[in-house]
Order: C-alpha cells, then sequence, then structure tokens
C-alpha cells in the first residue's frame, strides 16, 4: 500500500477514535480502534519499504 493513503487512514482511524471515544458502546469507536491498530502493524512490519518510498516522494 501507498504511504500517502496509508497515513491518511491512519489519521482518520485515529481522530474517529478519537472523537467517538466518549461512549464505548458506539460502533464507530471499535471499528476506528481495530483500523488504527491494523494500519499501525502493517506499517510496523513495512517501516523500510514505507521510507524508502517516501525518501523516493520528496526527494531526499
Amino acid at each position: 500500500m501507498k504511504v500517502l493513503p496509508l497515513s491518511l487512514i491512519w489519521l482518520m482511524s485515529f481522530l474517529g477514535m478519537l472523537f467517538t471515544c466518549v461512549s464505548l458502546t458506539n460502533p464507530t469507536f471499535w471499528i476506528s480502534l481495530f483500523a488504527l491498530g491494523s494500519v499501525s502493524v502493517y506499517m510496523s512490519k513495512n517501516q523500510k519499504k514505507l521510507k524508502r518510498e517516501l525518501d523516493e516522494l520528496f526527494g531526499e
């Protein structure tokens, strides 16, 4: 997966979890938590690939 859409998914799921954390019975909170956890695990396992893509994207 590309780094920019992946970062956007991470950010949106974090914000969704942040705004719905008041009510733990809200399914949106649990969906956002699952998405945040999944994306975080994917990003940590593919850290080198994502760093290389960022270097190519910004020309470093």
